[in-house]
């Protein structure tokens, strides 16, 4: 809510996204029921988002970069998957046009001082350090959960990729600054998407950032698409959600 008041990034008074997003995280009810590193993802994503899209063209934008990459860095030693999104925020660097020297110095001075801390004080040592033990979910949760599972992700991406591509032709409208917090957020949807299916073992830890995603795209295309039935598609995407829901509670 405070990202879209702030950056008006709806382009519209709606509370639309925050009813899709309560409802796409009530069709995964066994995840929703619990905070885990999906939870912690989102919160720390959407932390970076505010710091990042108040850079726009700003001079002295290094102080919000350095941020950025020090949190991403620091939750990076409880989850490799918050190294995905450095790529996103360094994209987000340059569309907010403040990608130079200074920044890119800052991104690096960010990522490396959690780690300088932790070593320096002994909170973790050369021997703490290993790669990821990555676990199957699909392993460890029965069949029928895997495919409700699958179908609500696939739900979720089926809709983004439709919303990104309706709002393609509203959003070349917009004034640099606009398209360029609109870019944001098209990136960070396009490499969540990617990272659910690349890294598919792991795809809890995505839920919830991409239902973000969804929730915030589906309502921009509506927001900025308003007709007569505007209101029967909505309650269609939010029928299938609780349909969802029930399914997962029923089978």
């Amino acid at each position: 809510i405070s990202i879209c008041k702030i950056f008006n990034v709806l382009r519209s008074m709606t509370w639309l996204h925050v009813a899709l997003f309560a409802l796409m995280q009530t069709a995964i009810p066994d995840l929703a029921v619990q905070f885990y590193t999906g939870d912690m993802l989102l919160i720390v994503v959407q932390v970076c988002l505010l710091l990042m899209l108040g850079t726009y063209r700003e001079p002295r934008a290094s102080g919000h970069v350095f941020l950025i990459f020090f949190l991403l860095s620091l939750f990076t030693a409880t989850q490799y998957c918050y190294v995905v999104f450095m790529l996103v925020f360094l994209m987000g660097c340059a569309q907010m046009q403040v990608f130079n020297g200074r920044t890119l110095v800052a991104a690096f001075i960010g990522i490396v001082t959690p780690w300088w801390i932790m070593f320096g004080f002994g909170i973790v040592t050369v021997a703490d350090i290993h790669l990821p033990d990555i676990k199957d979910i699909f392993s460890q949760i029965d069949f029928n959960d895997t495919f409700l599972l699958l179908i609500t992700v696939g739900l979720t991406a089926l809709l983004i990729v439709l919303s990104l591509v309706l709002n393609v032709f509203r959003t070349i409208a917009y004034n640099a600054r606009a398209r360029a917090v609109n870019g944001v957020f098209t990136v960070l949807s396009l490499v969540t998407l990617i990272a659910c299916c690349v890294d598919f073992r792991n795809i809890i830890s995505y839920i919830p950032l991409l239902n973000f995603c969804a929730a915030l795209q589906v309502s921009h295309y509506f927001a900025t698409h308003r007709g007569e039935k505007t209101c029967v598609a909505i309650m269609l995407v939010m029928a299938a959600y609780i349909a969802l829901y029930i399914c997962q509670r029923v089978i």
